[in-house]
């Protein structure tokens, strides 16, 4: 396989490093992909800030998780369009949701506008998750896939306890109860 016959050093400065690159940038980007899954820290700001209930908070949280189920989307357009066109429909989806959804919450918006823009951002987010993961895995050969794929969807899993620590880090409240951390939402 391409990725253990050469030391880390040796691959970084390598012509043929393509591929490693690629794969740490990979790892990167399902690190912020799977920040969707840290809601759970953000949905008492979410609740205070659009007025809402605990259940209706869920609702929002739901919305964003909805977005990634619908993964046949992205994947059958990369397959017909390619990696940028996956990439770019996902960053798109991705700075069009998150935009949206902060207008929201700074107007004090329904929870439903709320929940239909947090769904845009877990819709990006399952564009960049299925254009990479495909791209990764068409990248590398045979028998370096089961690597490749299980550490992809190692980092992706390991996200929502980083951004959940990074939240409570920048949380300015000692109570945990959600009204603190202005700047995370």
């Amino acid at each position: 396989a391409r990725w253990h016959h050469r030391s880390l050093g040796t691959l970084l400065g390598a012509p043929g490093c393509f591929f490693f690159r690629k794969l740490v940038g990979g790892y990167l980007l399902n690190v912020c992909v799977g920040s969707i899954f840290a809601y759970g820290r953000l949905a008492p700001g979410f609740a205070r800030l659009t007025g809402s209930t605990a259940a209706q908070a869920a609702v929002i949280g739901l919305a964003g998780d909805v977005g990634i189920w619908l993964n046949i989307i992205p994947c059958t357009a990369r397959d017909r369009f390619g990696d940028r066109f996956g990439f770019g429909v996902g960053a798109l989806l991705v700075g069009v949701g998150i935009s949206s959804t902060c207008v929201a919450l700074s107007f004090g918006a329904h929870f439903a506008v709320v929940a239909v823009t947090w769904a845009v951002v877990g819709h990006g987010f399952c564009w960049l998750y299925c254009t990479n993961l495909i791209s990764q895995v068409t990248s590398w050969e045979a028998d370096a896939r089961g690597y490749v794929v299980g550490s992809l969807q190692a980092f992706f899993g390991i996200s929502g306890a980083v951004f959940v620590s990074i939240y409570d880090s920048l949380d300015d409240d000692d109570d945990d109860d959600g009204e603190g951390g202005k700047t995370l939402v």
